[in-house]
Parts: structure tokens; sequence; C-alpha cells
């Protein structure tokens, strides 16, 4: 959980410098030498029940931010009349802020059945099966975007053919706060007309095939143009 991502950060972060300033006091006072690691660990417990009060709020503050970019890129959508749908997801890719073609939050139950929920609601079972969105997440976290085309799920469980960009969101530090995850639905002929075939190769874990290249659609693309 991101939880227990932010408490290894921190313990690995912190016991770098407890270590470093233990061996400075058992440097002034040679009798505790045989104590040392003792120290080291009284210190860390010490420090970490004391810092545990404060994660709940930092992971309620980063959702409050995530929350606040996510309203700003919905008006900006809105005002360039951008039909896609927008979440804002949190490190660990849970959906903290969802609106669908770009229209304003109604707060039915569509909504409040995606909050809370993993990014992989929007993929189709072929998808989540080869863990594409886990792949899609990473790829964007390491290279500060992703994008890629394939079939997509709305909110009420229809597929539809996609173009979907994810960026990875930094705080001020350089460590990952979480994304923004924007899908805009893509008409295309020849992907309607071979839906069974581009179906079949997501089952067999061939995703990367109709990857964006060149400004095409890859493989595909190139197949399209035969038709």
């Amino acid at each position: 959980s991101e939880v227990a991502a932010l408490l290894t950060d921190y313990i690995l972060t912190v016991s770098v410098s407890i270590s470093s300033g233990v061996s400075q006091i058992t440097s002034a006072f040679p009798g505790l030498l045989p104590i040392k690691v003792e120290i080291a660990l009284a210190v860390i417990i010490i420090m970490t029940v004391i810092n545990l009060r404060g994660t709940p709020e930092q992971l309620e503050w980063r959702r409050r931010v995530l929350i606040r970019k996510g309203a700003r890129m919905h008006a900006a959508m809105l005002e360039r009349s951008d039909s896609g749908s927008l979440a804002m997801l949190d490190a660990c890719g849970v959906v903290v802020y969802w609106c669908e073609n770009s229209a304003p939050s109604s707060g039915n139950d569509a909504e409040f059945s995606v909050l809370k929920r993993h990014v992989s609601q929007f993929y189709v079972p072929e998808d989540i099966a080869c863990s594409v969105p886990l792949l899609h997440l990473r790829t964007a976290a390491a290279a500060g975007s992703s994008s890629q085309r394939g079939w997509r799920k709305r909110a009420d469980g229809t597929t539809f053919w996609a173009t979907t960009v994810i960026e990875a969101l930094s705080l001020r530090g350089g460590s990952l706060q979480g994304f923004s995850h924007i899908v805009r639905e893509s008409k295309d002929p020849w992907v309607t007309k071979n839906a069974d075939s581009v179906r079949q190769l997501q089952l067999r874990g061939a995703e990367s095939l109709w990857q964006p290249r060149d400004g095409a659609y890859g493989t595909l693309a190139q197949g399209s143009g035969a038709q």
C-alpha cells in the first residue's frame, strides 16, 4: 500500500542519518560502543512512532492536492471543449478524482463507483491479464508520460477504442505524487472493422503492436493502410 511505501522510504532515509549520528555519539562516549546497534534501533523506533501520526495526514494532503490539480485540468479541458475523460490517480494508481467526457462532476452513483478503485477498472480483461495497466503506470513514472491506443472501458462497462495519456506528477522534492490519466475516444474505421482481430492480439499480450509509432498505429496501422 501507499502507507507501507511511505514508511519504507522514511525508515531507510532516517536510518542512514541515525547511523551517522550514533557513530559520532559512540566516538565521543566509547563506553556506549558495545550497544551501538541497540541505540540506533531505539532511536529509529522512537522517531517512527512519533512520525506515524503524520502519515495519514500526509496521504490526505496529497489526495487534496491531486483533487485540486484535477479540478484545474478539468476546467482547462472544458475551456478548449476537450471531450476526454480525466482521472487523477495517487501513486498506487487509485482514482481520487474523476470526470467523464469533461462533464461537470455530478455526484452520481457511477462517479462514486469509480473513486477509490484502481485505474485498471478502465482496462479490458485481456489487458488486465497481461498487467498492461501496471506497465503503463511504470512507464509514465520512469519516462514522465505514457501514451497508448487500445480498447478501454467506460464507467458503465461499455468498451471503446481510445487514446490514453498518462502523465506522472511529482512533489517539489521529486518524489512521485500521482498521475493524471486522460482517455479520449478514437474513431478508426479499420479498428472497428477488425475489432475481433485487435482483441485477439490483446488476448495474446501483443498490446505493443498498436502502440503509437511515428504518428501511426504501429504494426496494425500499417496493416490498415493495406486494406
